[in-house]
């Protein structure tokens, strides 16, 4: 994973205990797929994730600090990823 990949569209990571959100970008069954969206964001200067949940990949932002979240939900969009989950959590302690 490159640094900062558990923050938000900037790589801060968000404060423990603070309130964060999941960002998921898209969910594939094509790997291929789901490493070229992968590296589109990377290219864009974002910090996205690859989880693997049995045979999905999915693109995902963990951990977005919540005065971030907006603003990224919006760059994605601005990018042609319209179908978002966000979801709020909490950051690790």
């Amino acid at each position: 994973a490159q640094p900062g990949a558990k923050g938000g569209a900037s790589g801060a990571p968000a404060r423990a205990g603070a309130s964060a959100y999941r960002i998921q970008e898209a969910s594939y069954r094509d790997e291929k797929n789901a490493l070229a969206t992968l590296e589109r964001l990377r290219m864009a200067g974002l910090a996205p994730e690859l989880e693997v949940a049995g045979a999905y990949r999915r693109v995902v932002f963990p951990l977005v600090p919540a005065v971030e979240a907006e603003a990224l939900a919006a760059r994605l969009r601005a990018m042609g990823y319209r179908d978002l989950l966000v979801t709020r959590t909490l950051a690790a302690k």
